[in-house]
């Protein structure tokens, strides 16, 4: 009973002393706000309001579509994870958090609120929320790498398509030496941290185990690739039924970097850094600016209205919880 009036706190953008956080709410709002009357400031914005009324209706609800599959994409992704840690959470469940943590992220700073949503949610399986945390944030991080990886194969096949794979190479190399490191270093940190309690010694402990080779991580590695692709898949569908005249090429480095400005928390749910974003990749690439803000604006009204619709999951009730939480395959060292 105490986590479900935590979920719906989280919900309804409350602290865990129940007091509302208006001030905070009210300031990303304003920086939305003028960066939008930035851009509009910068372009004929008329011109991308003229894109959005001719726009093929139904491309732009088959994109609407796919980001439904997204959202099961991410729950197999984080059930894999759980799984890898040895948590056996219901699929239902997972899906359903996501739908409602992609609701309050639609309120809130960068991706903060509904990661902490979904940690709350599992953690009558996790035993606790920091072990759920653990999950969230490998799910973000191999989220982040696989984006990066796609960006890096845009790269090369956009500015060095002679030697297609000498760019992505380098930035894959410079990915896999970090993760070697970190791996190397794991056995080190878990011996500095043995012996230790609290909350945030036994997270690190979990994320350690956790982003440990193993073929769990390898195989949601693998969907977050086939995430991050369909991604890019949305955003050529809406830019084709927007008529746009960005090539495939290009939206593989402009999409990427869109969603990592994205990660930002400076606006509500990206609204007015993203359609910023686009205008100035747009320009970079000698495209319209009024194209890109005609993207960022359809990819931030589908975002409300497919989040709309998901945040009635709410309504669907619960798989029963675990008498009591599962251990996790990784133990204290």
């Amino acid at each position: 009973m105490h986590r479900q009036r935590q979920e719906y706190d989280l919900l309804k953008g409350e602290n865990r002393n129940g007091l509302q956080r208006p001030i905070k709410l009210a300031i990303k709002v304003a920086v939305s706000v003028l960066l939008i009357l930035l851009v509009m400031s910068r372009i004929d914005f008329t011109r991308s309001l003229s894109l959005l009324a001719t726009a093929s209706v139904w491309l732009i609800f088959l994109g609407g579509c796919l980001i439904f599959v997204q959202t099961a994409l991410s729950a197999a992704k984080w059930r894999i994870l759980l799984s890898g840690q040895g948590f056996a959470v219901p699929y239902r469940k997972l899906l359903k958090s996501y739908f409602l943590a992609n609701f309050v992220n639609l309120f809130t700073p960068g991706f903060v609120g509904g990661d902490a949503y979904r940690s709350v949610s599992v953690s009558a399986y996790t035993g606790g929320v920091s072990r759920s945390l653990s999950s969230v944030l490998v799910d973000r991080i191999t989220g982040v790498v696989a984006l990066i990886m796609l960006g890096a194969a845009g790269l090369s096949l956009y500015f060095e398509p002679a030697h297609p794979w000498a760019l992505g190479s380098s930035i894959f190399a410079v990915l896999a030496l970090g993760y070697g490191s970190f791996v190397l270093l794991g056995p080190t940190i878990n011996r500095l941290i043995a012996g230790r309690t609290g909350r945030v010694f036994a997270f690190v402990h979990d994320l350690v185990a956790a982003l440990q080779p193993t073929q769990s991580l390898w195989l949601a590695f693998a969907v977050a690739l086939v995430f991050q692709f369909n991604i890019i898949l949305i955003v050529c569908i809406w830019g084709a039924g927007l008529h746009l005249s960005a090539t495939v090429g290009q939206l593989f480095l402009i999409v990427p970097a869109v969603y990592m400005m994205e990660i930002l928390p400076i606006t509500i749910s990206g609204v007015g850094l993203r359609e910023g974003t686009y205008a100035v990749l747009f320009a970079t690439f000698g495209l319209p600016a009024e194209q890109g803000v005609a993207l960022g604006v359809l990819t931030s009204v589908m975002r409300y209205l497919v989040g709309a619709v998901g945040s009635l999951a709410w309504f669907i009730p619960d798989p029963a919880d675990p008498v009591a939480p599962p251990a996790a395959k990784a133990t204290r060292a």
